[in-house]
């Protein structure tokens, strides 16, 4: 059964991420409510990244997802192409790849991926359309999240003009 997701007004367009134009960061944090147990391949959409903006930096949050004995559970996280997280560089690759964080709960930071992983998000390439950001899973787990599990992320990100 999939996951049943509570999705945030930033990831389902009901309020636009904010836009940058400027030298500046802007902090977002985008949330999804989770309940069930999942399935390969759910996507699990968190976020948006404006046209022209490029991630710098994220924070990955979420209560337990995975309540059985013997958890299982794994997902990746990064940009959405065609219903699967994109390993192009030219999308930030993949930020996390078969992570288990899901399994209790925990806070990932972008700085605790592989070398590979954070050169290809530093290597992030702008686009003229928004691209969606979130989680697909790659292993079902052994129980259902918790009633109502958060799983929250923060992008911070810029304007692509800036250093790019």
């Amino acid at each position: 059964m999939p996951f049943a997701v509570t999705q945030n007004s930033h990831a389902v367009g009901r309020k636009p991420m904010p836009t940058v134009a400027g030298s500046y960061l802007v902090p977002v944090r985008c949330t999804a409510i989770i309940n069930g147990t999942g399935a390969v391949n759910d996507v699990v959409p968190l976020a948006k990244i404006p046209a022209g903006a490029v991630v710098v930096d994220w924070m990955l949050d979420n209560d337990d997802l995975d309540t059985g004995g013997a958890p299982s559970l794994a997902f990746d996280l990064g940009v959405i192409v065609a219903g699967a997280v994109s390993a192009a560089a030219a999308n930030g690759g993949k930020w996390l790849t078969a992570s288990t964080a899901g399994q209790a709960a925990a806070a990932t930071f972008r700085h605790a991926g592989t070398a590979a992983v954070v050169t290809a998000l530093a290597r992030m390439s702008p686009d003229v359309a928004e691209r969606s950001v979130g989680l697909v899973l790659t292993a079902v787990g052994n129980g259902a999240a918790t009633a109502n599990s958060v799983v929250g992320l923060t992008l911070i990100y810029r304007a692509s003009y800036q250093g790019n």
